[in-house]
């Protein structure tokens, strides 16, 4: 096991990490991520630095193979995090896998691994932002928590802290545990099992708020009422909640990924085929993907595609849209079950539209665009 052996997460700690390195660990460090090379020139805290950035961990994650992709969003989802941790949140029941995937993370530098303990590197929770398909974290809704809620939940889940930002970590870690959650729900009353399970079977589910439901002090004699009361579903403003990604977790308790191919599938290379000829084919058919698939949100932002009665969008409609876009109706249907998969459209009637998703997926460049269809795919 060489390589990095102590520090933490980014910048100069990954760049402690590295001066651990053998030079052969170096050497393919920069043979796997060659956008390094220029930074590499300048020593090694500059080379941490780029290796933490967006479009450099999103180059490597666009080669990654489906294990490092999982894994690295299950890092994500609720990192820090021992190999186990990460075994049981995806459900894969691989511990051998899930070590390979994080070694192949650690030898590209995506992740940093001491004593055990598994992070992320720079802006890769940035990068993956809602990881396996799940909403926001307890820490990131917590500043949204009505008065008196964090306390409550603290004591209820014997999360012990001591000052706010542990308290809420602590908290966090404790709401993914299927127990504790089991007994936060012991007492509540009826209608409120069957609206977490609903609400954890989309994963990242956008709650519109009822009008009698105020934003700071809603009511508690109705399931979501009581919910928001307890910070188990919180309100980020007046017409919109959330709910924690931890409470999702607890619920998965077979996993969030459990058929996950965790090892690389060995390919030959064929001879006689230039690397470059099929890298540039690979890059013509992502820009055509996405090309698609903006073409059909625009559409659905103008409420351009029917929806039948019945569900579902017909033939015939597909039909149009393909004629409209230039596109095959076999593509179309593809790449509208892609944008669906995606949370970016969703059904309004007799018409499919874009969804809230759409928004910050436009505004996210498209590079990062491409890298969340292919999440989704």
């Amino acid at each position: 096991h060489t390589g990095p052996t102590s520090g933490t997460m980014v910048g100069m700690d990954l760049a402690r990490h590295l001066r651990s390195w053998s030079a052969d660990d170096l050497t393919r460090l920069l043979e796997s991520r060659p956008d390094l090379l220029p930074a590499s020139d300048r020593g090694l805290d500059a080379l941490a630095r780029k290796a933490g950035t967006i479009t450099s961990l999103g180059r490597v994650l666009v080669g990654a193979d489906v294990g490092m992709l999982v894994v690295a969003e299950a890092l994500v989802a609720i990192h820090p995090a021992t190999v186990d941790e990460l075994d049981t949140l995806l459900g894969t029941r691989d511990p051998l896998g899930v070590i390979e995937a994080v070694e192949r993370l650690r030898h590209r530098g995506v992740v940093v691994v001491d004593e055990g303990i598994v992070r992320p590197v720079g802006a890769l929770s940035d990068l993956l932002h809602r990881p396996l398909r799940l909403g926001p974290s307890f820490e990131e809704l917590a500043d949204q928590l009505p008065p008196g809620a964090l306390e409550r939940l603290a004591a209820d889940t014997r999360a012990e802290g001591g000052q706010r930002s542990p308290t809420v970590r602590a908290v966090a870690r404790r709401l993914r545990d299927p127990a504790v959650l089991a007994d936060l729900l012991a007492d509540s009353p009826p209608g409120v099992h069957v609206l977490v399970a609903e609400l954890s079977a989309n994963r990242s589910p956008a709650i519109a708020l009822p009008a009698a439901h105020s934003y700071r002090s809603p009511p508690t004699d109705d399931p979501l009422g009581w919910l928001l009361s307890r910070g188990l579903v919180i309100a980020v403003n007046e017409r919109g909640a959330e709910l924690p990604r931890e409470l999702v977790i607890a619920t998965h308790a077979d996993g969030l990924a459990p058929g996950a191919a965790l090892r690389p599938v060995e390919l030959e290379p064929v001879p006689g085929i230039d690397a470059d000829l099929v890298a540039g084919a690979a890059g013509d058919a992502a820009n055509r993907a996405l090309d698609g698939a903006e073409a059909l949100l625009r559409l659905a932002a103008r409420r351009e595609i029917s929806v039948r009665r019945a569900g579902g969008i017909g033939p015939r409609e597909i039909g149009r849209i393909a004629r409209l876009i230039g596109r095959e109706p076999i593509e179309v249907a593809r790449l509208l079950e892609l944008l669906a998969a995606a949370r970016l459209v969703r059904v309004d009637g007799t018409a499919l539209t874009d969804s809230a998703v759409a928004a910050q997926w436009w505004a996210i460049g498209r590079p990062r665009r491409f890298l969340a269809l292919v999440r989704a795919w």
